[in-house]
């Protein structure tokens, strides 16, 4: 019987809840990579809470020197034929991660690399290029969509450049739960931080009102560094919308497909993005979007067939895009079956599972079918 090959993960991993740390969750709960591939995980978890994710502090340098020293043991004594992980651009996690690249490197260990995140610039400084050229030489990468492809393309060979879009497990729709008594429910569902748009919406929703549309505002998700609840909610007040918007806060899953299933459409307005899970989990329950031209999220929506798009940090042009969609119920509709019709056929589960273990196989030098 042929020996699986050895894979060794270095992933984030929940708490906190964010896209990579779910996505790299479904990989290494994967029963078809298990199948094929000896994995051994590395968790990379530096702290429990949202707030704090980017902050740099003394325990997350001591965290980060024992991952060093985890790293170094088991590509000794695990002879992993591949290590998989993510690499950052920007703060004190992308020094880490070139750290232990250039432990990667000594050992001459086959390396691929999943980019979730966008910074890697080539208009950036000169030893930020260096960095980059060193990061990437020799290894496989992963990018979320082709559309972000020329990201790392200076520093990456051709053929060592995947794309392997994220995929969510399905889950047939539930009957819808609108009421034809109560106003249309827009929902905001990802991390409240200013760059995922959350002030530019209450913008928006400020130029609803004045329009007459009725409408309600549901803003769930965790609060990140740059937004406190009470900040927030002043804000509210201030634009006189109190009555309009809810804040939610956090939700757990039950709490998520609930209001999915009462949304007339999903908005997310984010400033800078690389992908956005939240847009597949609301194709997959037939919720059409507005969303901004950013990142990979021309490609995740088909413009005019499940949702539309608007420029980021416009306010205008955002109500507009939402009022449009508020005055065609049966557009909303037809939105909604065509984008849960695009998840099946692009965002599943299984089909992010296929694409990885090919692009692993790839990485190693097999052979890929």
């Amino acid at each position: 019987m042929k020996r699986r090959p050895r894979v060794l993960m270095l992933v984030p991993l929940p708490p906190p809840i964010h896209g990579a740390s779910l996505m790299s969750r479904q990989l290494v709960q994967s029963t078809l990579l298990q199948r094929h591939f000896r994995l051994r995980v590395i968790p990379l978890r530096f702290t429990a809470e949202m707030s704090r994710l980017a902050k740099f502090s003394p325990a997350k340098l001591a965290r980060g020197f024992w991952f060093s020293l985890r790293l170094l043991a088991e590509i000794t004594c695990f002879r992993p034929s591949l290590v998989y992980a993510g690499i950052t651009a920007r703060g004190y996690s992308h020094y880490r991660d070139f750290t232990w690249v250039i432990l990667m490197r000594l050992f001459r260990v086959k390396r691929l690399f999943h980019v979730r995140e966008r910074g890697f610039s080539p208009t950036d400084g000169r030893c930020a290029r260096l960095r980059y050229r060193t990061l990437f030489a020799g290894s496989h990468a992963i990018v979320l969509s082709p559309l972000l492809k020329s990201d790392i393309s200076p520093w990456v060979a051709r053929d060592n450049l995947h794309v392997v879009p994220n995929g969510f497990p399905d889950q047939p729709p539930q009957p819808r739960s609108e009421s034809s008594e109560k106003p249309p429910l827009l929902l905001f569902l990802s991390n409240l931080m200013v760059n995922k748009g959350v002030y530019v919406l209450l913008e928006a929703a400020a130029r609803l009102r004045d329009r007459g549309l009725k409408f309600n505002l549901a803003l769930a998700g965790a609060f990140g560094q740059d937004i406190r609840r009470g900040e927030l909610e002043a804000r509210i007040r201030e634009l006189d919308l109190t009555e309009r918007v809810k804040v939610n806060g956090p939700v757990d899953e039950i709490a998520k497909s609930a209001l999915l299933r009462q949304a007339a459409m999903l908005i997310f307005p984010t400033l800078k993005e690389a992908f956005g899970n939240v847009l597949l989990e609301a194709m997959r329950a037939e919720v059409p979007v507005v969303a901004t031209r950013e990142g990979s999220i021309p490609w995740i929506v088909s413009e005019g067939k499940t949702g539309l798009l608007c420029n980021k940090n416009d306010p205008g042009d955002l109500a507009a895009k939402v009022e449009h969609l508020l005055l065609d119920s049966g557009l909303l509709v037809r939105m909604g079956k065509a984008g849960r019709q695009r998840f099946l056929e692009h965002f599943t589960l299984n089909r992010y599972e296929t694409c990885m273990l090919r692009t692993m196989r790839l990485a190693m030098g097999e052979d890929a079918c």
